[in-house]
């Protein structure tokens, strides 16, 4: 791919890193520490254009992943509760969660009175990383612009 940047821009690369697994509901605890269970089996809920990097990625920490995937932007419903409830119950093993993206834990969490053993879903959050040393540079040059462009910041300088 070529970046056809103009002499005034800067261009920046960045990677996703994925966090720890966390909850979706917030008053769950965790039975189990799901990272450092290989033999956890997984059904992994999207609904994002393109989850090849994230099925890439558990597929090197999980033994046993299912993948239930759902369009972009989908609004899920009750029904869409249940099937995943009844496609984690069929999968192997007892130790199992759902494991979800940040972007559909906030859609999912608005069904939290319909899901049953709450303490099995998780969602994993995601960091955009700068490629080393662009981070600094890109800080540096948002400071740069809103000191001498913005009038209203408090960083304004008369």
């Amino acid at each position: 791919m070529k970046i056809d940047a103009q002499s005034h821009q800067k261009v920046y690369f960045t990677s996703i890193r994925y966090g720890f697994p966390l909850p979706v509901f917030s008053e769950s605890v965790p039975v189990f520490v799901p990272f450092d269970k290989p033999s956890l089996s997984v059904l992994l809920v999207t609904g994002i254009a393109d989850p090849t990097s994230l099925i890439n990625e558990l597929s090197s920490r999980y033994a046993v992943i299912e993948h239930l995937s759902f369009s972009d932007h989908y609004a899920y419903r009750n029904e869409d509760i249940q099937k995943m409830q009844d496609r984690l119950d069929n999968m192997p093993g007892t130790e199992k969660i759902i494991l979800t993206t940040e972007k559909d834990a906030a859609r999912l969490i608005n069904f939290e009175y319909q899901v049953r053993c709450r303490e099995q879903w998780y969602y994993l959050p995601i960091e955009i990383e700068f490629h080393p040393g662009e981070s600094e540079q890109f800080n540096h040059q948002i400071l740069h612009y809103v000191t001498n462009n913005s009038r209203n910041s408090l960083l304004y300088k008369k």
